[in-house]
């Protein structure tokens, strides 16, 4: 799911790209052909002018004689002539090209501007991509220092005690010995051995009617759940701990780097990796988390895979789990 969603968003990321580099070739083709099409207009202006003076010239000396005068009042009025006639082209001409110089100008200012808001884009797009980078490297190294940690488990079943689970397995088989069947029914038994009609309501249904009553079974059952982590410390507490860890990290990463969808594509990995002892072990453990992090297990959803259906005592406690459902 995130090596496909990594690739769809790497993929999106090309195409939109390409558009742009084709957009910016597109902009700097018709800026090169405006600027060229001024040029050409700046260059015709000065061959007509140099034209107009040609055909001056020709007209004064059809007209007044093709020699050099050695007067200079000839030379006056010819100048006087020429200038007349072509001081108010040049000046135009000149007015022209300035605005056509300040145009490209202002042009080559556009230009550079649009340059740095695609550099600073360019910067931008790359630290997020690096963010991104570095939160997967984080949490898939993470995620196999927690692997590591579950497959260190280990566990023998007293029913066949030469046999040693290891991993999910041992975890498992911790969670079925301790938390279900015999063994928790004993605990139950002597604490609450003096009320048998509610101790077979909550095993049968799941349910006690009176609320005192209620209150006082989910006392004990969270006594026997600390029994056990104390008993299995060296199989639970790691695990606990790199698991609440990992969960934490993953939804406090800034919006703004890791946005909500891919925080519930990387929690829905992370979920997809835990057995339903681990689950469970963290269901207990909840009663004594803060709430914040009460609220990460209810807003991903990470318990709706409770093995409930199979364990009663799990699904009296999961409707009792009222710091869960406030949330």
């Amino acid at each position: 799911m995130l090596v496909s969603s990594v690739l769809n968003c790497n993929h999106s990321t090309s195409i939109m790209s390409v558009i742009e580099k084709l957009l910016n070739n597109a902009r700097a083709q018709a800026q090169e052909a405006e600027a060229e099409r001024l040029l050409s207009l700046g260059t015709k202006a000065f061959y007509a002018i140099a034209g107009t003076a040609a055909v001056a010239l020709i007209l004064y000396v059809e007209t007044f004689g093709g020699f050099l005068s050695t007067t200079k009042g000839d030379w006056g009025v010819f100048g006087d002539y020429m200038g007349g006639l072509l001081n108010p082209a040049v000046g135009l001409l000149t007015v022209y090209l300035v605005l056509i110089n300040v145009r490209l100008q202002r042009q080559e200012l556009k230009n550079s501007v649009e340059e740095m808001k695609n550099s600073n884009r360019a910067l931008v797009e790359q630290n997020a991509a690096i963010e991104i980078q570095t939160f997967q490297n984080t949490f898939f190294n993470w995620l196999s220092s927690y692997r590591g940690i579950v497959m260190a488990a280990s566990f023998n079943h007293p029913s066949n005690p030469t046999r040693e689970l290891e991993g999910h397995a041992a975890l498992t088989s911790i969670y079925q010995y301790s938390m279900t069947g015999t063994e928790i029914q004993k605990f139950l038994s002597s604490k609450l051995n003096y009320m048998p009609d509610h101790y077979q309501s909550l095993l049968n249904s799941s349910r006690i009617e009176s609320g005192k009553i209620a209150e006082l079974a989910e006392g004990v059952v969270l006594e026997r759940w600390r029994n056990v982590r104390k008993q299995f410390e060296l199989q639970i507490d790691g695990v606990l701990r790199s698991l609440i860890g990992l969960l934490h990290w993953i939804d406090h990463q800034p919006n703004q780097s890791i946005s909500s969808q891919k925080k519930w594509e990387y929690m829905r990995i992370l979920r997809s990796q835990l057995s339903p002892a681990e689950l469970t072990f963290l269901f207990y453990q909840s009663w004594t988390l803060p709430g914040h992090f009460c609220k990460i297990i209810q807003n991903y959803k990470l318990l709706d895979e409770l093995p409930i259906e199979s364990d009663p005592v799990l699904k009296f406690m999961l409707e009792r789990a009222y710091h869960l459902q406030s949330q």
